[in-house]
């Protein structure tokens, strides 16, 4: 096996994001450590954009993570200010706010089982507590044999992809590289990217997904290359995963209009053969289905090399709204993730800086209720959640790379732990199983840690 530094740097040249060898990137990867921090919401009425907190987020003990109170607006006050360098417009922020950052022991997966770290299987997210959805290789040197599978804790696996085991490396086919996606044990929706040659950069020629169990089949949802006519798609900002709701598959891609290249969230039929185009739901990114529609970060302007979306939106098949607009000095801060589950929602805010963090608002009732907001140190933040959890980490960032798990019922965050360039738990939609990236080494490749959160 290749040292894993030299792997990756051969590799990104010619794909989007690898899965399992995006870890090969770390050279010195911290000993995970984990603590088990919990903190109590005491609700009280919501007005948004309040300068005074009607709820009070009161951090317990924390077993060695850092766990941090906002200021009181004064001595003799009970309240404290949300202490935000923003202002929503539109949503009650009334919420305290506590800063969490790394402990010292992990918290505990129930029956928890491992894969992974030799590049032949690789997660992305679990399904329940035996089984994962990922994909495999008989030949991890072989970098056009990858598929889209059920990894399962007794080492078997099952293809969903609809080609079957590994003919994506047929001579002459265009190959695509299986990524991420979402879904549960009926229906699941990836996407892959084929691999770029080596003069393309930041080119993601992407291609959705969506497998049902019910037939055992899986089909094409769409391609970038059928919807630009052409294989030099690029990338879009951050890290974009598709969603789905009981109707209609969402995505965001670059597409080309007016001779520009223009982010847009897309919307596909999930109940249709494939052949239609996509629906252009809106201009924007991070789309998050809910069961009306899709939530998705809109009004995008470039600060350096941050995108600052203003505006999030919910799109209902006819139209869209405003949800909220973010205000702050010199619009410096932006959308930075949206992700919704049941009546919760989650949206993480940052300026594009490590200095500043990220601060994630957390929400019940479709935004009707602001249950706190956490601040995080990294410069960006990937997530996962159903309607228990929600958990979280940097993703490929090698600073305050700690992995983390907030309980919407009983406001406790649990630390997972920490990776440095890989930091991107990801919780089953319809229980808490969660999976955990590992690593032991920096010759190794990234693992993965299934168990239950409870």
């Amino acid at each position: 096996m290749n040292n894993p530094s030299d792997t990756e740097s051969t590799r990104t040249t010619k794909r989007r994001r690898i899965w399992a060898l995006a870890i090969a990137a770390v050279i010195v990867v911290a000993i995970i450590v984990a603590a088990t921090v919990a903190f109590v919401v005491t609700h009280g009425t919501d007005q948004a954009n309040s300068g005074k907190a009607t709820s009070q987020i009161k951090p317990s003990k924390s077993d060695g993570a850092t766990v941090t109170q906002p200021k009181k607006t004064d001595d003799n006050d009970v309240t404290t200010k949300n202490d935000l360098p923003f202002t929503l417009d539109g949503v009650t922020v009334s919420g305290g706010t506590v800063e969490v950052s790394e402990g010292t022991s992990a918290a505990t997966l129930a029956d928890s089982w491992t894969f992974g770290g030799d590049f032949s299987q690789i997660g992305s997210f679990p399904i329940d507590t035996t089984t994962v959805f990922g994909s495999t290789t008989s030949d991890p040197n072989d970098l056009t044999a990858y598929y889209a599978a059920l990894l399962r804790q007794d080492g078997s696996t099952q293809s969903v992809d609809e080609n079957g085991a590994g003919t994506g490396a047929t001579p002459g086919a265009t190959f695509y590289e299986p990524q991420d996606g979402t879904g549960d044990a009926s229906r699941i929706v990836w996407r892959s990217s084929s691999m770029n040659n080596t003069t393309q950069t930041g080119v993601d020629n992407w291609r959705l997904q969506m497998w049902e169990a019910s037939s055992n089949t899986a089909h094409t949802l769409g391609t970038a290359a059928s919807l630009n006519g052409r294989d030099d798609t690029p990338q879009t900002y951050g890290e974009v995963v598709p969603t789905f709701n009981a109707d209609h598959a969402f995505f965001s891609s670059n597409v080309m209009r007016d001779g520009s290249w223009v982010e847009a969230v897309l919307s596909f039929d999930l109940n249709g053969n494939g052949d239609a185009a996509p629906r252009v739901v809106g201009d924007g990114n991070f789309p998050a289905a809910v069961d009306d529609g899709v939530l998705f970060a809109g009004n995008a302007s470039q600060k350096n090399q941050f995108r600052a979306y203003a505006t999030l939106k919910h799109d209902d098949g006819q139209s869209s709204t405003n949800v909220f607009t973010v205000h702050s000095n010199g619009d410096k801060w932006g959308i930075s993730g949206v992700w919704a589950h049941g009546k919760y929602r989650a949206v993480s805010f940052s300026d594009g800086t490590t200095d500043s963090g990220n601060y994630i608002g957390l929400w019940s009732d479709d935004f009707k209720t602001n249950l706190g907001w956490v601040h995080v140190k990294s410069a960006s933040v990937v997530a996962s959640m159903n309607d228990q959890w929600i958990v979280w980490g940097s993703g490929s960032q090698n600073d305050n790379a700690g992995m983390y798990a907030f309980n919407w019922s009983n406001q406790t965050v649990k630390y997972l732990g920490e990776l440095s360039g890989y930091s991107r738990p990801t919780i089953a939609s319809d229980n808490n199983t969660v999976m955990v990236p590992t690593h032991s080494g920096s010759a190794q490749a990234v693992g993965f840690t299934v168990g239950t959160l409870e």
